[in-house]
């Protein structure tokens, strides 16, 4: 079965690497992170996010190692 892929946001990369390796633990990796900022009203009230994709391999089975 093949890991399972899952959409993660937050202010700062930083920020969504805690979240995930606190929810998911180590075996979780971001395989994707774009910077996002939604335009707001006129350019007013902009807000910049990270949007991430992360990777969870299935339980019990360890995380490969890139070589």
């Amino acid at each position: 079965m093949p890991p399972t892929r899952l959409q993660r946001n937050g202010a700062t990369l930083d920020e969504v690497r805690d979240a995930v390796r606190t929810e998911f633990g180590a075996g979780a990796r971001i395989v994707a992170a774009e910077r996002v900022t939604t335009p707001g009203i006129g350019g007013l009230f902009r807000k910049a996010h990270v949007e991430a994709t992360v990777e969870v391999p299935e339980p019990g089975r360890p995380r490969p190692h890139a070589s």
